[in-house]
């Protein structure tokens, strides 16, 4: 870490408009130190007030006992960690939080404004959309039950683009007047299934530019 992070990651609270850029060789640190669960104040039952509303990003409750699927999704964490092993990478990841004002937020009751227009396309999963903005929205703590067992939409994003998982760390909970963009994380693992059926299906060769 040392060599790597001279002090800590700001952290993205709530009500803020900021965000935290840094070098995937910097997040590969960080999710080290979470695969050996080295962050103890974030999953001690008796959570200083101060992380109260941000999710335990230590692995420990990936080992516990639980589904099949949650296996799968170790494999693809471990894979993340063989490729990098093998080649760090040397892009930049940012994460970044915006909180909306309350006197921006439309009155959609009363609202006569048209929406634009919009596409829908069926057959593809969402991570196979080419040069698209891809939304989530299904969970109010960024990740939802990726370390758990959870292994759905999220949970499978943000497992096989691993560098997900420092959001854990940096991201408190978000209010319906907030999102977080996460940009420049890697996908490394292919996958089949979905929910219970899910399994890492091997290597996965990313090229957004």
């Amino acid at each position: 870490m040392k060599y790597t992070m001279f002090q800590p990651p700001p952290l993205l609270r709530i009500g803020t408009n900021r965000s935290v850029t840094m070098s995937q060789r910097q997040a590969a640190s960080l999710l080290a130190c979470a695969f050996f669960c080295l962050f103890p104040c974030r999953s001690n039952d008796e959570q200083n007030d101060d992380y109260a509303n941000f999710q335990n990003p230590n692995f420990n409750s990936l080992y516990e006992n639980g589904p099949p699927q949650k296996i799968e999704k170790l494999k693809c964490i471990l894979h993340y960690f063989r490729r990098i092993t093998d080649e760090m990478p040397n892009g930049l990841i940012s994460f970044g939080r915006f909180s909306l004002p309350d006197n921006f937020i439309p009155n959609w009751s009363t609202s006569m404004k048209g929406l634009c227009d919009i596409h829908l396309t069926t057959g593809k999963k969402i991570e196979d959309v080419e040069c698209a903005l891809q939304v989530d929205f299904a969970n109010k703590y960024i990740g939802g039950g990726v370390l758990g067992a959870g292994c759905v939409q999220e949970e499978i994003r943000f497992t096989i683009c691993s560098e997900m998982l420092v959001s854990l760390l940096i991201c408190e909970k978000m209010e319906s007047n907030e999102c977080i963009f996460l940009i420049g994380c890697e996908r490394y693992s292919s996958y089949k299934g979905y929910a219970n059926s899910f399994q890492f299906d091997g290597n996965y060769q990313d090229k957004t530019p």
